[in-house]
Formats: structure tokens, C-alpha cells, sequence
């Protein structure tokens, strides 16, 4: 059994959270990205391709929701 920080979990939720994205579940998709994320970012740090793609998918479903600031913060990030 794998557990809630192993990578293929992680995998698994970021995709799950891209599945509720693409039907409507925003703000189901924020909440389950931004834990994605911060879990990234615990374990492999910011600059972890990993993380960044978190980042930039997040920034995608906050953009969605009218977050346009937070949204464009996460870019930014991601960028570095």
C-alpha cells in the first residue's frame, strides 16, 4: 500500500485533480492541488520539476476560479 506522500500517490492526485477540473469540480481541483503542492514542495523543494508542474496547474484551476492574482504569483513561481 502506498502512502500519502509517495510519489505515485502524488501522481494519482494531481491527476485526479485535473479529472475534477475538467468536469467542473474547481473548487474540489484547488483543494486537492494545493495539497499536491505542498507536499511537492516539503519533499523535493521548489525547483522540483515535480513541484512546478504543481504550481503551474494550480495556477490554471485558480485562474478558472477568477483568482487571477494568486494564479499569476504561482507562474511566477514556477518560472524560477
Amino acid at each position: 500500500v502506498l502512502g500519502d506522500e509517495h510519489a505515485d500517490t502524488l501522481v494519482y492526485m494531481h491527476n485526479l485533480a485535473a479529472t475534477l477540473r475538467a468536469h467542473g469540480e474547481l473548487t474540489r481541483a484547488r483543494d486537492l492541488q494545493e495539497q499536491v503542492l505542498t507536499t511537492n514542495q516539503r519533499l523535493l523543494g521548489e525547483g522540483h520539476p515535480e513541484t512546478r508542474s504543481a504550481m503551474r496547474s494550480l495556477a490554471y484551476t485558480l485562474s478558472l476560479l477568477g483568482d487571477d492574482a494568486g494564479a499569476g504569483d504561482l507562474e511566477l513561481r514556477a518560472m524560477r
